[in-house]
């Protein structure tokens, strides 16, 4: 249980930092290393995913505000944004493909809503 938080703790940390440097970079017009950084987020976000309970979901939300119910939405779509500003379109089409085909109802609500705003 222990060693099983233990690596619930360094899959959202991991998740969480890409998600903010992938931002910076994304802000900074620097694309490709935005892609990288946001492809390393929505993986370790996978993996946490299968590791961590409701309860330390919670726990990470009220400890460190982590957001971590919603940090694999907010990691793919600013990754689909970063394909497409680099001019990877067609990664960038896998990508949305992707994120509508692992969401939710609710997100798959979302997730066109977010993409119609996106000017190039």
């Amino acid at each position: 249980m222990f060693v099983r938080s233990l690596m619930c703790l360094r899959y959202a940390y991991q998740a969480s930092l890409r998600v903010q440097l992938g931002t910076i970079a994304f802000k900074d017009a620097h694309y490709n290393e935005a892609v990288e950084y946001f492809a390393a987020a929505v993986k370790a976000s996978n993996f946490l995913a299968t590791l961590a309970s409701p309860s330390a979901c919670k726990a990470f939300t009220v400890l460190f505000g982590w957001e971590l119910e919603s940090l694999w939405q907010t990691a793919n779509e600013k990754l689909c944004l970063a394909l497409l500003k680099a001019g990877r379109l067609g990664e960038a089409f896998e990508s949305y493909r992707y994120g509508m085909g692992a969401s939710d109802e609710a997100t798959k609500a979302g997730l066109p809503a977010f993409h119609s705003g996106i000017s190039l």
